[in-house]
């Protein structure tokens, strides 16, 4: 049986990829906290749908096109660790080029994520999720929130 995360990201990611901004935000809580990885240009946190909705739209029009891709996803209480990978391809040469990362996100109970973290470093991101308090909000060691 797919686990209920599998499922929620894979419906995330076929909204992100159909293009249906609107179907992706409402799999979020309205104050969800999204923080890319330490090494991405812009840290954040982007608090709410609306500044997460600007980071995501701001990484498409980066690229001539964008696939987002879910390889494997696994449960751990009340988070699921899913690795990706976006699919890019730049207008100059159209060539597509994965880029490697893992998403961590916190669930409430009624299924919507209320925070959600990216790592290029999957290691990274199972140690986050391993700090993290029962209530999973933030991780009991700043070390592991750079």
């Amino acid at each position: 049986m797919e686990a209920p995360s599998a499922k929620w990201f894979g419906e995330l990611a076929d909204s992100y990829n159909s293009g249906d901004l609107d179907a992706f935000l409402a799999r979020v809580d309205p104050g969800v906290v999204f923080k890319p990885d330490p090494e991405w240009p812009e840290a954040g946190p982007f608090v709410g749908r609306e500044a997460f909705a600007r980071f995501l739209e701001d990484w498409r029009g980066a690229w001539e096109e964008v696939r987002l891709e879910v390889d494997r996803v696994e449960e751990q209480g009340d988070l699921a660790i899913a690795q990706c990978r976006w699919i890019v391809s730049g207008a100059a040469s159209g060539a597509p080029v994965p880029v490697a990362f893992t998403l961590v996100a916190h669930f409430r109970a009624d299924g919507l994520a209320s925070q959600i973290r990216a790592f290029f470093d999957h290691d990274e991101a199972l140690r986050w999720a391993k700090s993290m308090p029962d209530e999973g909000l933030e991780p009991r060691h700043a070390d592991h929130d750079r």
